[in-house]
């Protein structure tokens, strides 16, 4: 519930300060979008719950637990620091249906279901080939690095992640370029070391 109320919290005072002139309209559209992904996130978990997936249930804390943290739908670092979406608006509209399956694959894999979570992030990551948008390939392979980190598959995260590296650096996606390179150090230095 907590969470819940937070996301309306802040869709509400997102609103209200683009209405007085206080964010821009590119501002504003970040911070919605970052938002849309989480409420996404919130209905793929309540959507488990709600059909009875029984790993869900069983660790129901903890996929609420691991939902992605609104407070960086407020940074405004962050969020002038975002990619920008494809040009064409309907490669845009494509690209924003794929990082809702990496939303669903996110709270899939919290529930235990690493296997299929992998599956959901290497089928973006294939259509984000397609697309050739380096941003979303470099999200879905992020994802899948840290699905098979928390399925202690070592050697297919720290490939996994390498290639986010890669992507997110030849993209310009700063966050995902850094996350994967950490995540990289800890699998090499833990593991390969």
């Amino acid at each position: 519930q907590a969470y819940a109320d937070g996301w309306v919290t802040m869709h509400g005072e997102a609103c209200r300060e683009h209405q007085r002139g206080e964010s821009s309209a590119a501002l504003f559209d970040a911070r919605t979008r970052c938002l849309e992904q989480r409420r996404q996130g919130l209905g793929e978990a309540l959507g488990l719950f709600v059909a009875g997936d029984g790993g869900a249930l069983r660790e129901a804390s903890m996929v609420v637990a691991k939902l992605p943290a609104l407070a960086p739908c407020a940074d405004v670092a962050a969020l002038t620091a975002e990619v920008a979406p494809p040009d064409d608006p309907a490669v845009a509209a494509e690209v924003e249906g794929l990082r809702e399956q990496l939303v669903r694959a996110r709270v899939v894999a919290t529930a235990g279901r690493s296997r299929d979570a992998l599956t959901m992030a290497e089928a973006v990551g294939v259509a984000a080939e397609r697309l050739a948008y380096p941003p979303l390939l470099a999200e879905a392979r992020l994802l899948a690095g840290r699905v098979a980190m928390e399925s202690q598959q070592w050697d297919a995260a720290r490939e996994a992640l390498v290639q986010a590296h890669v992507a997110g650096t030849a993209a310009g996606h700063d966050l995902v370029a850094a996350e994967a390179k950490a995540r990289q150090l800890y699998v090499n230095g833990m593991y390969f070391g």
